[in-house]
């Protein structure tokens, strides 16, 4: 889901430029600062969160002008979980890949 959300977003910008800036890493973790510029009036900062698993990286969540795709996910999820059933969350969540 969260592939599909961001590559949806992703594919609108045309004559962009992405520059990448730094790299941290620590251990199985790193970091990829990045900067998309030429389109938006300013430039937009993107942080990859990457996971070292079976010898390839993963992205595991990415972080665009400080919100991060993980977090809002997860801000969304609590608020439908305290208000309804995980069953009705997981329903939920089916009916949005199905329609992705």
């Amino acid at each position: 889901m969260l592939f599909n959300t961001y590559i949806g977003r992703v594919e609108k910008y045309t004559n962009e430029k992405i520059t990448y800036n730094q790299k941290r890493r620590e251990g199985d973790y790193a970091v990829i600062e990045a900067l998309v510029t030429g389109g938006q009036p300013g430039a937009i900062p993107i942080d990859y969160y990457l996971r070292l698993e079976d010898g390839n990286w993963k992205v595991y969540d990415v972080v665009i002008e400080g919100m991060g795709l993980v977090t809002n996910y997860r801000d969304q999820f609590n608020s439908i979980l305290s208000r309804s059933s995980f069953d009705d969350l997981l329903r939920q969540l089916k009916n949005k890949i199905a329609q992705s």
